[in-house]
């Protein structure tokens, strides 16, 4: 007769990309990037269309170049011209992280997450 076979974890079930998945879903999660539940009565800016910020194709690499961490979301929107498109909002902890997207020329972008109206993060995409 054969010894039974140890009970495995989830996480031990998971092969090695398995687990890389999950560990990105959930840095990304933490991060407030993946989530897009928006609880409009907590919003402290209403979004606006997405036409209104993306069309006037304002962000570039040296706009860009100027945001640096801490900095508020006003002083962020009057360097990129005007206010972004909300992406997501989340409060957590007593912290209110939004993510904004500003679109730039040829379809470029580039989006900031702020944490009570200060910058922590930011990315872009194809900007000059």
């Amino acid at each position: 007769m054969k010894p039974p076979r140890p009970q495995l974890s989830r996480w031990q079930k998971l092969s090695g990309l398995g687990k890389a998945v999950v560990l990105a879903a959930a840095f990304f999660g933490l991060l407030g990037v993946v989530e897009v539940a928006l609880d409009v009565k907590k919003l402290r800016r209403p979004a606006v269309p997405v036409a209104a910020s993306v069309a006037t194709g304002q962000v570039t690499l040296t706009t860009y170049a100027y945001l640096t961490p801490g900095l508020l979301y006003t002083q962020a929107s009057e360097l990129l011209g005007g206010p972004g498109v909300l992406v997501s909002a989340r409060d957590s902890g007593g912290v209110h992280a939004v993510v904004y997207k500003w679109g730039g020329p040829n379809g470029a972008f580039m989006q900031a997450v702020f944490q009570n109206d200060r910058l922590v993060r930011k990315t872009e995409v194809g900007l000059q």
